[in-house]
């Protein structure tokens, strides 16, 4: 784990921004408009680490050597879960997405 090490991570954000600005100034010119809004997952960390942890106390997901595995099969055979993915019919169905994705 040679990230681990660094000791200034200013070095994540540098490299992260670099590939930000050339992807916007790809998309610039093929000519497709800028987003809204920029979303980064960084700006996320601490709800997802909450809701890994939530998942493998609940016994849904296992960590293994730093990595965590998901049973989606486990969720899918739970009383009132279902994966989205696993239900392609569910496409487009926007009260399931709201149900299963909370409501944007």
């Amino acid at each position: 784990m040679e990230g681990a090490s660094v000791s200034d991570k200013s070095v994540f954000l540098s490299a992260a921004n670099h590939f930000e600005d050339s992807l916007f100034r790809d998309m610039e010119a093929l000519n497709v408009l800028p987003p809204n809004v920029v979303t980064r997952v960084s700006e996320y960390i601490s709800p997802i680490v909450d809701f890994v942890q939530k998942s493998i106390d609940q016994v849904y997901g296992c960590e293994t050597n730093g990595s965590v595995y998901f049973d989606v099969n486990k969720f899918n055979g739970s009383d009132g879960h279902f994966h989205l993915k696993l239900r392609p019919e569910a496409f487009g169905n926007a009260k399931e997405l709201e149900e299963g994705e909370g409501k944007l």
